[in-house]
């Protein structure tokens, strides 16, 4: 009779619920073990795409960049009667797309106990300096691609009616780029060339 018991359908329920009580037993262990492994998967999701925006940002950033002005030389210079003041300059393009400078003028600031006149602003001349050196005239509008830098001379025809007594303080060259930005260069010293 004891053969029969162990293979009898109440024997086979009551294995079975055995099995079944210690599967329930770790179901919750197993359930959680996968949503930690999905923790972890999204949250290597969450750092590469950390990383990629951090990456499109610099892209960005480097992409509106401005254009950085260096003066390299400045001299004041008499050609037929006429002063003119021209400076060396150099425009490097920071950005990694193309910009560029659309004009150029240059603004005379005056001593502050001269009253007389306000800031002078003179368009650019067609004249080069002759003593140019490596230096060729730069014209405008000009085209920058990225990452490029040009040098060469700008120069301004001085009105003499206004330079008869009055004392230049500051010479501003400003670019105006294609975006409208100002790219200012400052100086308070020209060398005078005598020819």
């Amino acid at each position: 009779m004891a053969s029969v018991l162990r293979y009898s359908p109440l024997n086979w329920a009551l294995c079975d619920l055995e099995k079944i009580l210690s599967i329930n037993n770790w179901l919750p262990v197993f359930t959680i073990v996968i949503s930690f492994l999905a923790l972890i998967v999204s949250w290597r999701g969450y750092v590469l795409a950390k990383k990629a925006n951090h990456i499109a940002e610099q892209n960005y950033k480097a992409q509106i960049k401005e254009i950085s002005p260096y003066l390299i030389e400045s001299m004041k210079w008499k050609d037929d009667e006429k002063i003119y003041v021209s400076f060396a300059v150099s425009y490097t393009n920071e950005a990694t797309i193309q910009n560029s400078i659309s004009d150029i003028r240059l603004k005379l600031h005056f001593n502050s106990s001269q009253k007389k006149y306000p800031d002078l602003t003179i368009p650019p001349s067609t004249v080069s300096p002759e003593f140019g050196g490596q230096y060729k005239t730069l014209n405008f509008p000009m085209l920058l691609t990225g990452r490029e830098t040009i040098s060469g001379w700008v120069t301004f025809a001085l009105p003499k009616q206004t330079l008869n007594n009055t004392t230049v303080e500051a010479y501003k060259l400003e670019a105006i780029t294609a975006t409208g930005n100002v790219v200012t260069t400052k100086t308070n010293l020209v060398t005078y060339v005598m020819e």
